[in-house]
């Protein structure tokens, strides 16, 4: 109730307040003289306080039809019997005698007027305002009394006949309102409006109405108007409570309407609580906070009608629950007097504002369970014009509902009552246990529909009323302005009208055909499993006699039976889930994309959305019958496609092909919940031809719903703290964060629990979240098998997502490696448009999968990727709350037994992870090796995630780069598919902080070919926007606003660039991890000599901590900052853990290989970036090559700090401790090799010296011209890195790098032109050097004072330290004279000072290992470097993995789904050549993927200076790293 009708319960004396008792005491006092009055005491009644501040008492004397002679005795005896409430009005014709009756006991002493509530009412014929007063003032005349408690305009009708009401009401209210100024009226109301004339009159009336009178009973509950007048304040009394039995006559009403007197249900109430059928009536009134009427002359009935205030009883929940759930739902008092052609009122629609479906629906519902009641053909003739009218009238609406929207008519459809008269209609029509064809009824729950001979003509027409009303009310759900919260309070009413029609649906298909079949044998039943008793529902269960096959239940298109010749002949069934499924669909999307119960992931679209229309609309899809339905369909639908799929595969076994393994999937196929008797044949017709696409389109809708009601039984637990964006606007919002990433304190788990105890149930009645997962499971990996090509799903991976994540740890461990082969098979269609009619959308057309949603492609697909990411980071929860943290290492043979059991079949897996239907793991799982942190990434990588990843990619950019440039819409698609290949590449491999782990423990072929297809999609994506950019500017804004209308962005491929740039930056910083974690463990030694090694150690610990930092990832940052979140470097540790020497080697290298392929081509676009983008994209390409230089600098600071202990004395006080001198010897000059291969790569293969040059000039300009210095630190800090590498540079190294080279005759990519000769460019490294500085010294004078200064001290006298040291070791190693054992030619060139500049400079420049060097120098000198990414090295890593490239370095293709392919294959067993691959004809030792790679490489790629062949030499000569795709 809202706090202006308060109602208070006084039947138990304790509830009553000071006054009430004094009141109570007093009149316990007089009991003498009251009962010699024939009076009885009774507690004060309870009241309902009413607008006009005064009270109402809730029960009173109904005087309508009492008699003259009858009404006066019949007054006193209800005043003495306790009423204090006398319902009188002028045409009742008995006020007289009402009032000499209230004379006579008001003088009796005992009752004062005050005590007493009078209520009158005006007659039509009074509405002039000037006839108001006069007519108010006769009945206080007959009365006798000086003023009236409440008076009311009987009828919003004033009996002129006309196009409106004249008088006009207002008019009529406005002199209503002078009565109470002139205080012959306390309180004034209305009777027998409707909502929106009640409206109408609020919106001018300066009193507003404080009551509203109308009928209500449980077969006109009038729930709408009671809920709109409870939500203002407005009183409703009840008039004719107990159905008006003996109206009947009086208005014209037919004799044989049913009364809720007699009802069977009001009848068990009254038993069971030992009262009469009247006191219950009276009582369900009173609790729903109306004040009710009961008419009665009869003494004794007076008497009991007011006894249910007395003892205290009342009806419980249960009770009020079957009585709201009446399903007749008619008026007694329909006001059909008042209908005049003439109008105001030319229908009793018009005069209750309703629509003319809304009787008929009440007509046919009435008619049906006549017939039922009569077990005769009452009404028969009747029946069948009736169905016609609703179907038509209904079709009409539906139309009406979608061609119109608004909020207007929303709240009409809602005030009307239609949904409450519709789901009454499918109850009728469709009972539970029903028969057709007249058939005899099963038992006394059964019911006949006894129709014509004609086969069934009767249920063909309800099944069509049923598809009307089932599209009326997907059209009602379809505009969101129609979806108001009166409108889905209605929809939600009476258990849902939406859950109606799904029990109609399928009690329709169980039906029995009387004319086919003989009636079953006493007591022949068989209970359902799971949820059907809850699919019950309020009027029965899905069928009483589900244990017989009939041709009805049938269900097949090709079967026989009144069901499935309707779906077989009715043009309407054909568009029967189509229809559906849009309404469910529909229904959901008010929190497009979906929002699940559990709210821990809130994606943007559904923020903001207010609470309560979430929860109707959850209610309106929660409801058993619709859980049932949706269950069913699923069910069947898998069942159909694996049928087919066998029929397939024994047609093809027939003709010599391979059978298909159906037997494999029977585990798939179970009922889950399901009554036998819905577990035989199909449900609906098969709309699309192909039963695994029609499939797919059914989980997809039957997932859409589930995501929105089913939640798992407990929140996620993650490895590192998920985005802030999952988590806006809930609850206890960063507390159930820190939850979901482990890293919660008590008083926030305490915070997180509060709110999951205010979560609304977290699955429907029928099933659990872990069935709902099972049944979506296997209807998806059945519809991936066979679905075509084009076909789309993304619903039901995201539902999979998610509950796997809130299953329990064991469950969840049981699923994942099945679960990560459907995703994995399901990722790669999310590129394809979907199959299916065309529908035309707003924004881009990217096919009729996506023109369902309001946004585009890449943001549809944010929330699956957001899960997937989460998923990956799944950490596996023990009973006990603690982490499942076995070794934490992925090894080789693990990933190998786990690959295995992921290509098994579905028998095989099942014994491996348990029996997935059950529910239940394999015995010991909970003590599994592989519950580690990465288990679920090894479950990915086993089940292909990287392929899937690798086809989404390609898939998304060649469909659309090629066709960038034909028009608007063409653009449009192209910068969405690189949104979604940037959000994909984002969220699976940076921000789930997988990927370091993938490049250690991945299978080595699938990551060497996803790496060069994410550098090639790069390079695609690049020169297109360069086109769209420079060529079609006016179109790309154009289609950047088209992608705007619809969430899109169209920075797609710039937010790819610097996805590509963090990951590269993990890779790298989780190499330096590595490193400092291989020197810790490596320079611990034993015992007391240990012991400054070990302080060491501590230290380096201490170091390697704060190494973690997020600091460490600066381009990741910069990216992550947006979202409110951070990539942890400790979860990326606890992913690798420690690996082996192959894990470790395989890691380096494939950082090398990544760098090949992205470095260049993000050095390049970095220059041709957007105005708005070039300052990011600098940056994050200097952090990248700092990161290179550094690994050029490792030896040389290991010499300087050599030196600089050696200089200390450090090293005879640590020499037990530390290496021997041999060894540091035999090292160097590893060390040494692998730091001029990465001065090679950085100088020579990225060319970062005329990149560098070009950088600095760009830079200095626009200094000069002010624009701005943004940038400056780092531009001229990594000029300075190039000139320290390129002058430790010698010839010799220059020498070998060009031997490389002239050997595959590759040509730098990187933005610089290729060399023309190693000595020339040798000869040219001196004045190139002097270029960069004098840039540098330029870009001094723009400094400021303080700036300047620092560069002097900080800069310039370390770099010409740097120089002459690297001129000394020249001219020593050139001489032959080498440097001293440990590599300190750098120290002796320069002496102590000199190395602590140079040291000071490393420093300040920010090497990896700085934070070593003051506390743990012997670990920098112990560590080892790492490998380079040089041409031998990735030729053997390319070799290896069995992946054969193409020779065009820049080559552009995107064909197929995996670079492994590109070539027809390349591993063992793949030798055949894809189509249209050439081969070299002089060398044949380089293959291309066409041929117009093949001229490219040879005209442009360097080859035919190259080429051994071209130069006499034997083909078949080493191709080099051309040969691989450099």
């Amino acid at each position: 109730m809202t706090s202006a009708v308060k109602v208070h319960d006084f039947s138990n004396v304790t509830e009553l307040n000071e006054d009430q008792k004094r009141q109570l005491s007093e009149l316990e006092r007089a009991q003498g003289v009251a009962s010699d009055a024939g009076y009885r005491i009774v507690a004060p009644q309870p009241t309902a306080k009413l607008l006009s501040g005064h009270t109402i008492p809730l029960v009173g004397l109904g005087t309508w039809k009492s008699a003259k002679g009858e009404v006066g005795a019949a007054v006193a005896t209800a005043l003495r019997a306790g009423y204090r409430h006398i319902d009188c009005a002028r045409i009742y014709q008995n006020e007289h005698e009402v009032g000499e009756a209230l004379a006579a006991v008001l003088a009796e002493g005992v009752v004062k007027r005050q005590e007493v509530f009078i209520t009158s009412k005006l007659w039509n014929t009074d509405h002039d305002p000037a006839k108001v007063e006069a007519a108010c003032r006769r009945s206080m005349e007959d009365l006798r009394v000086d003023y009236l408690d409440l008076y009311l305009m009987h009828w919003p009708v004033t009996g002129a006949p006309g196009p409106a009401v004249q008088p006009p009401l207002a008019d009529t209210w406005a002199a209503m309102e002078q009565l109470v100024d002139k205080g012959l009226v306390r309180t004034i109301g209305v009777s027998n409006f409707s909502i929106k004339k009640l409206e109408a009159l609020m919106a001018g009336a300066r009193i507003k109405p404080a009551v509203n009178q109308v009928e209500a009973h449980p077969y006109w509950r009038n729930e709408a108007l009671r809920a709109w007048c409870e939500a203002r304040g407005v009183h409703l009394t009840a008039y004719s409570p107990l159905g008006s039995p003996d109206s009947a006559a009086v208005i014209g009403r037919p004799a044989d309407v049913p009364s809720p007197l007699h009802d069977a249900t009001v009848a068990a109430v009254a038993t069971e609580l030992g009262k009469s059928p009247a006191q219950v009536l009276i009582r369900w009134a009173v609790q729903r906070g109306t004040s009710v009427l009961p008419k009665s002359v009869n003494p004794q009935r007076i008497a009991a009608n007011l006894e249910v205030l007395l003892g205290g009883w009342r009806l419980s929940e249960q009770h009020m629950a079957a009585l709201d759930a009446l399903p007749l739902q008619r008026r007694m008092v329909d006001g059909s007097f008042w209908v005049d052609a003439r109008g105001p009122y030319r229908s009793t629609a018009e005069l209750w504002d309703e629509y003319v479906v809304g009787w008929t629906a009440r007509e046919v519902t009435r008619v049906v369970v006549a017939q039922e009641r009569a077990n005769a053909a009452t009404d028969a003739d009747s029946l069948p014009q009736l169905l016609d009218l609703a179907a038509s009238t209904l079709a009409t609406l539906a139309h009406r509902a979608e061609l119109g929207p608004s909020e207007q008519l929303g709240n009409a459809f809602a005030r009307s009552q239609l949904p409450q008269a519709l789901a009454a209609m499918c109850d009728a029509l469709f009972p539970p246990g029903m028969r057709c064809c007249g058939g005899a009824g099963a038992g006394s729950a059964g019911s006949s529909i006894g129709m014509s001979s004609g086969g069934g003509t009767s249920l063909r027409a309800r099944l069509d009323v049923l598809f009307h009303a089932a599209l009326f009310l997907c059209c009602l759900w379809k505009p969101v302005s129609q979806r108001t919260t009166e409108l889905l309070t209605a929809l939600c009413d009476g258990g849902g009208v939406l859950d109606r029609v799904s029990l109609a649906l399928l009690r329709a298909q169980v039906a029995e055909c009387g004319q086919q079949l003989p009636a079953p044998r006493n007591g022949a039943s068989a209970s359902g499993a799971g949820a059907s008793a809850s699919a019950a529902g309020p009027s029965g269960s899905v069928n009483s006699d589900n244990s017989s096959s009939n041709s009805c239940a049938s269900g097949q298109r090709g079967g026989s039976g009144c069901y499935s010749a309707w779906l077989r002949s009715s043009p309407l069934a054909v568009q029967l889930w189509e229809m559906l499924g849009a309404g469910v669909q529909s229904a959901v999307t008010v929190a497009a994309p979906t929002l699940h119960p559990r709210v821990w992931f809130v994606p943007d679209s559904s923020q903001g959305i207010a609470q309560t229309v979430l929860q109707l609309c959850r209610q309106a899809l929660s409801g058993p019958g619709l859980q049932l339905w949706l269950g069913r369909t699923l069910v069947a639908e898998t069942r159909r496609c694996l049928a087919a799929a066998a029929d397939v595969g024994a047609s093809a076994t027939a003709a010599g092909g391979a059978p298909i393994a159906a037997a494999a999937h029977s585990r798939l196929v179970r009922g889950y919940a399901l009554p036998p008797c819905l577990l035989r044949g199909g449900l609906l017709p098969n709309g699309r031809g192909d039963p695994a696409d029609f499939l797919l389109c059914v989980v997809e809708r039957v997932s859409f719903v589930w995501d929105f009601t089913v939640s798992g039984p407990q929140l996620p637990r993650l490895g590192q703290r998920p985005p802030g964006l999952m988590f806006r606007n809930c609850a206890a919002a960063e507390e159930r964060r820190r939850v979901v990433a482990g890293a919660a304190t008590p008083e926030e788990e305490a915070a997180a629990a509060a709110v999951e105890a205010r979560l609304p149930p977290l699955h429907p009645p029928s099933y659990t979240a872990l069935q709902v997962y099972e049944m979506t499971h296997a209807a998806l990996a059945a519809a991936l098998d066979h679905a075509p090509a084009e076909a789309v799903t993304m619903n039901a991976p995201a539902l999979l997502a998610r509950l796997a994540m809130e299953l329990p740890a064991r469950q969840a461990a049981a699923r994942l490696p099945g679960l990560w082969r459907t995703l994995a098979r399901a990722l790669p269609r999310l590129a394809c448009g979907g199959s299916g009619r065309h529908v035309p959308k707003l924004g881009p057309d990217q096919g009729p999968f996506w023109a369902s949603f309001k946004c585009c492609r890449s943001e549809s697909t944010r929330p699956l990727l957001l899960l997937l990411s989460s998923l990956l980071q799944l950490q596996l929860v023990r009973r006990d709350g603690a982490c499942a943290a076995a070794a934490p290492t992925a090894s080789a043979a693990s990933l190998a037994a786990l690959a295995a059991t992921a290509t098994a079949a579905p028998a095989a897996h099942a014994a491996v992870a348990g029996q997935e239907w059950s529910g239940q793991g394999a015995a010991g799982v909970e003590s599994a090796p592989q519950w580690g942190p990465d288990y679920s990434l090894r479950c990915a990588l086993a089940g292909g995630l990287l392929p899937a990843i690798e086809a989404l990619l390609r898939r998304l950019v060649s469909r659309t780069a090629a066709r960038a440039t034909a028009d608007v819409n063409a653009a449009a698609v192209f910068m969405d598919a690189a949104q979604q290949a940037a959000a994909t590449v984002n969220a699976l491999l940076r921000t789930s902080g997988v990927w370091p782990a993938v490049l250690a423990y991945g299978p080595p072929r699938e990551v060497a070919a996803l790496i060069c297809t994410m550098g090639k999609v790069l390079r695609v994506l690049g020169d297109t926007a360069a086109v769209l950019r420079e060529q079609q500017p006016r179109r790309l804004s154009r289609a950047k606003a088209e992608l705007a209308a619809v969430r899109g962005g169209g920075d797609g491929h710039f937010t790819y660039f610097c996805t590509l740039a963090a990951l590269a930056e993990q890779a790298s910083e989780a190499l330096d991890e590595q490193l400092l974690d291989r020197a810790l463990r490596d320079g611990v030694g034993d015992g007391a000599a240990a012991a400054p090694a070990a302080a060491a150690a501590a230290a380096a610990a201490a170091a390697l901590a704060e190494h973690r930092g997020p600091c460490r990832f600066v381009i990741n940052a910069s990216i992550d900052g947006m979202d409110d979140f951070e990539v942890g470097p400790a979860w990326i540790a606890s992913l690798l853990g420690r690996p082996g020497r192959a894990a470790w080697t395989q890691q380096q290298l494939m950082v090398g290989w990544a760098m090949r392929q992205w470095l260049p081509e993000i050095m390049r676009q970095t220059e041709r970036s957007e105005p708005k983008h070039v300052r990011v994209a600098s940056a994050h390409v200097l952090n990248l090559l700092r990161h290179t230089a550094n690994r050029g600098m490792w030896q040389m600071r290991r010499d300087l700090e050599l030196a600089a202990q050696q200089l200390a004395g450090w090293a005879g006080e640590a020499a037990v401790a530390g290496p021997p001198a041999a060894a540091l010897a035999g090292t160097a000059a590893a060390h040494g090799a692998h730091d001029a291969a990465w001065r090679r790569f950085l100088l020579h293969d990225m060319g970062t010296m005329e990149w560098a040059e070009r950088r600095l000039s760009s830079a200095v300009a626009k200094a000069a011209s002010g624009v701005g210095k943004d940038g400056w630190v780092l531009v001229m800090l990594f000029g300075l890195s190039v000139l320290v590498t390129s002058t430790l540079e010698d010839q010799t190294d220059w020498a070998n790098a060009a031997a490389c080279a002239a050997g595959s005759g590759v040509s730098s990519q990187a933005g610089g032109t290729a060399g023309s000769g190693c000595q020339s460019r040798a000869q040219q490294q001196p004045q190139q050097r002097e270029r960069v500085w004098e840039l540098m010294m330029q870009m001094a004078q723009h400094m400021g004072d303080e700036s300047r200064e620092w560069w002097i001290s900080r800069v310039c006298e370390p770099m010409k330290a740097i120089w002459a040291a690297g001129q000394l070791v020249q001219e020593r190693e050139a001489s032959g004279s080498g440097a001293a054992a440990g590599g300190s030619a750098l120290t002796a060139c320069t002496g102590a000072s000199g190395s602590e500049a140079l040291l000071s400079w490393l420093e300040l420049w920010g090497a990896p290992f700085s934070a070593l060097q003051a506390d743990a120098p012997d670990l920098l000198i112990r560590g080892s470097a790492i490998l380079p990414p040089e041409e031998h090295r990735i030729v053997a890593l390319l070799a290896g993995a069995g992946l054969e490239l193409c020779g065009n370095p820049a080559c552009r293709s995107l064909e197929g789904d995996s670079e492994a392919g590109l070539l027809g294959g390349g591993g063992a067993g793949q030798q055949q050549r894809g189509r249209g691959t050439k081969t070299c004809s002089r060398c044949g030792a380089v293959r291309y993927c066409c041929g117009a790679c093949q001229l490219q490489h040879w005209l442009e790629g360097g080859h035919k200076d190259g080429c051994a062949g071209n130069q006499g030499g034997a083909p078949g000569g080493h191709a080099g790293i051309s040969k691989t795709g450099k």
